[in-house]
């Protein structure tokens, strides 16, 4: 099996072999199911077809496993996510998978870190998970462009883990205390990431989540970092990190702060994330002007002399400068076209 498997593909497996599930109720409660995995299912009030509806998948932490499906009557975020009030204001579904006796969701020990999701094949467990939720997207109208993951712990390495290995299809995702692969950091520029750990965490190492962020900011994606200091308001960072001095209950600091982490996931959409990143990406006349103006006139001799990081106001505001490029121009100075001006996007 490969290590990397993609939920759309299964998707489209579905659509040929077919996918039953069990029939459910369509009212505003929790439905457990047991096949291909125990999962409970929450439908939010007055499900309509006709409607587009976000889903929002809560991963449980070690010590859960089994296939009663109490997971979801105990974990904050699941009981928290279909109250009324949150329900009213953004109708969701939620959906609680239960990993089975005896098994991890994922196959690197949470104890070690950091891993590779490209030599860790993906669990038995994660394949039934994924397999669920590619038969929710086909036997329900949710929007697929406000797809959500939140896990604790081993949920936590969990939501690293599914989001790794299918960077292009979750909104956001909130991963408290877990662990995953910060070499594909890069890839999750257009997803919203809250990530949660305590500094002083003796069961998964913090060196993982810090090496994340690390690698997101390396290929120019700003984080939010919140070291030991709670939010006063929703962020309006796409990624943020808040990293506390304590050891692995960090959890206690993500659900006290759900007043903020739910505004701040619902305001997330795959489509308003790759709007974000098209409007980054575009510099206007007047502001290219005002950043190359201290370049021009600029001629070299015999070698080009353009600064690693050049001094122009506003470059920090702007996220897509990998890289500068040059445009030569013509002037009086008789080098005939060897003067040169700063264009500063890699995009022109």
């Amino acid at each position: 099996m490969p290590a990397v498997r993609s939920i759309r593909a299964i998707v489209a497996a579905i659509a040929v072999v077919g996918f039953v599930l069990v029939p459910v109720t369509l009212r505003a409660a929790w439905v457990e199911r047991k096949q291909p995995l125990a999962h409970a299912l929450f439908v939010p009030k007055g499900y309509e077809a006709s409607k587009k509806y976000p889903l929002v998948i809560v991963i449980h932490g070690n010590g859960w496993q089994g296939n009663n499906n109490s997971v979801y009557k105990g974990e904050f975020y699941a009981q928290h996510l279909a109250k009324p009030k949150i329900q009213d204001a953004t109708p969701h579904f939620i959906y609680v998978p239960q990993c089975p006796g005896g098994q991890t969701w994922v196959g690197s020990p949470w104890d070690k870190g950091a891993y590779s999701v490209d030599k860790v094949r993906l669990s038995d467990s994660m394949t039934k998970m994924t397999t669920v939720l590619a038969g929710l997207l086909k036997e329900y109208s949710i929007d697929q462009d406000r797809l959500y993951v939140i896990g604790i712990s081993m949920g936590g390495q969990a939501t690293w883990d599914l989001v790794c290995r299918n960077p292009k299809m979750f909104a956001a995702a909130v991963p408290v205390c877990g662990c995953g692969d910060p070499s594909k950091a890069k890839l999750l520029g257009s997803m919203g990431i809250w990530a949660f750990h305590g500094s002083d965490d003796p069961t998964v190492p913090v060196k993982s989540d810090r090496g994340t962020m690390a690698e997101l900011e390396k290929a120019d994606i700003k984080v939010l970092r919140l070291n030991d200091a709670d939010p006063t308001e929703t962020p309006k960072a796409k990624h943020v990190y808040s990293e506390y001095k304590m050891g692995h209950n960090v959890w206690d600091k993500a659900c006290g702060l759900q007043r903020f982490v739910v505004p701040w996931l619902f305001a997330q959409s795959l489509a308003a994330n790759e709007k974000k990143a098209d409007d980054a990406a575009k510099i206007d006349d007047v502001t290219l002007k005002q950043w190359s103006a201290p370049y021009r006139g600029w001629h070299y001799w015999p070698e080009p002399v353009v600064p690693e990081k050049p001094h122009v106001p506003g470059l920090d505001k702007f996220q897509n400068t990998d890289c500068p490029c040059v445009f030569q121009h013509y002037c009086s100075c008789g080098n005939k076209g060897r003067c040169i001006g700063l264009i500063t996007s890699k995009n022109l």
